[in-house]
């Protein structure tokens, strides 16, 4: 089964629209970001001219970036462990060198799980550790976060 494909507007990604992106996350102090679909995007902008700045229905914007506030949260999880999942391959790839290398890898992944990911627990750590090796996203572990 896979994903739907859903365009996002950030500003990092459409240059076009970061004034209109930044105006309406400054409208609203307790919008933390801005995280729009085209068709959201659209919906937003009023009227769009050359060189004025565009129409924005600042209320629309803001409900329809509150609503898709937990799309952000998901896409930055999943570059997080897509991140750690590149990680743990390439010091898996340096590990094969020799047992010494292999003991150093699996230390310093235990060691970024438990500091940058607050995974206290050292079996969860061996659990994710197995899960990323073997490629089994699916298999539910001991714990979930």
């Amino acid at each position: 089964m896979r994903a739907p494909q859903v365009a996002w507007f950030c500003s990092a990604a459409w240059p076009d629209f970061t004034p209109a992106l930044t105006r309406l996350r400054h409208s609203r102090q307790d919008l933390p970001d801005v995280f729009l679909t085209m068709e959201e995007m659209k919906s937003v902008l009023s009227s769009v001219s050359g060189h004025a700045p565009h129409d924005i229905d600042f209320e629309l914007g803001a409900s329809l970036a509150f609503a898709n506030l937990p799309y952000r949260q998901a896409t930055d999880a999943m570059s997080e462990f897509t991140t750690l999942r590149d990680d743990f391959k390439r010091l898996m790839k340096m590990g094969a060198d020799g047992p010494e290398e292999r003991r150093m890898a699996f230390e310093e992944l235990d060691f970024r799980l438990k500091v940058y990911h607050s995974i206290d627990d050292p079996q969860e750590r061996k659990e994710i550790m197995a899960m990323i090796k073997d490629g089994d996203y699916g298999r539910k572990r001991s714990k979930w976060r």
